[in-house]
């Protein structure tokens, strides 16, 4: 038998002693003190369990929730090409220039150009387990990431080569990098990572992350889902440093089939500086010149 469970056999024991005293003893003076001894027991028990729920209920509230977050990420690939070949003036060349690359491929769907890539992540608050469903791949994967080639053939190069421009800091035939983070194109580096000046644009995804997944602490139900009005300063400093647009558009609200208008009525403020319209999204969505992502989470 465990320790613990001797422990808690002698203390039942000891307090059903205490209690067939207390009814055999013919003694006032015995009965009194057993009553005593037996309330304060009573009372011992209940702060003490009232002091374990109360650390139960602390430590629930500091672990961070469990959540399933959808992200979808839309690089703008006619922003992209356009930086990319300047000589290509306007969407028509854009498009019979896509057209002529792809043919040359032998497998265009390998190519990444005029494709979106979406991510599920499942996050066990109590575990720290992460899994992460990417879209194109069909399986589970290790990161929300899409390396390959806008054009995925060996002599595309001799295209960018005639209109390149000879300041760009990367090479168009590196692997393209797709993150809810950036994208860019991969630099050699022992880790496998994105300099600065190889990123065509940036969001701070985590930072958002982080934001959306506190609302469940602002006691609003369902607050990770309502449209924000004003970010925290912190955050809404580097969403301006990236220049990314918060969009609230009429398609991405919830309206529930109802054609009902956007709710700016009613504002919820916080001491954070953080204001949110009492509205509910059917996603987020940030928006950059080169690439934006919409988010979708759940948390429980």
């Amino acid at each position: 038998m465990k320790k613990s469970s001797i422990k808690t056999f002698l203390n039942i024991a000891f307090i059903a002693l205490i209690i067939w005293l207390f009814f055999v003893s013919d003694l006032t003076g015995l009965k009194i003190i057993l009553a005593i001894v037996l309330v304060k027991i009573i009372i011992s028990h209940n702060q003490l369990a009232k002091f374990v729920e109360k650390e139960v209920v602390k430590i629930a509230d500091e672990r961070l929730p469990s959540y399933r977050l959808r992200v979808w990420i839309y690089p703008d690939w006619y922003e992209i090409l356009k930086h990319l070949f300047p000589k290509l003036r306007d969407t028509d060349e854009i498009n019979k220039f896509v057209e002529e690359q792809l043919k040359k491929c032998s497998e265009s769907k390998n190519s990444l150009v005029h494709k979106n890539f979406g991510f599920v992540e499942f996050y066990d608050g109590i575990s720290g387990v992460t899994q992460i469903w990417s879209e194109m791949h069909k399986t589970f994967v290790d990161e929300m990431e899409i390396r390959g080639y806008i054009f995925d053939y060996d002599k595309w190069v001799d295209e960018y080569n005639k209109q390149k421009e000879e300041k760009q800091e990367y090479k168009i035939t590196d692997h393209f990098v797709i993150r809810p983070e950036f994208i860019g194109f991969h630099t050699i580096l022992p880790d496998g990572e994105v300099l600065d000046n190889c990123k065509l644009a940036t969001i701070p995804y985590s930072d958002i992350i982080s934001f959306f997944v506190e609302a469940r602490k602002r006691d609003i139900i369902g607050g990770e889902m309502k449209a924000v009005k004003t970010f925290p300063p912190k955050l809404a400093k580097k969403l301006k440093k990236s220049g990314v647009k918060y969009d609230i558009e009429n398609y991405n609200y919830e309206d529930y089939g109802t054609g009902v208008e956007f709710k700016k009525d009613k504002v919820i403020k916080f001491d954070d500086g953080a204001e949110f319209y009492n509205q509910k999204m059917k996603y987020h969505s940030f928006k950059t010149k080169y690439y934006s992502i919409s988010i979708e989470i759940e948390i429980f």
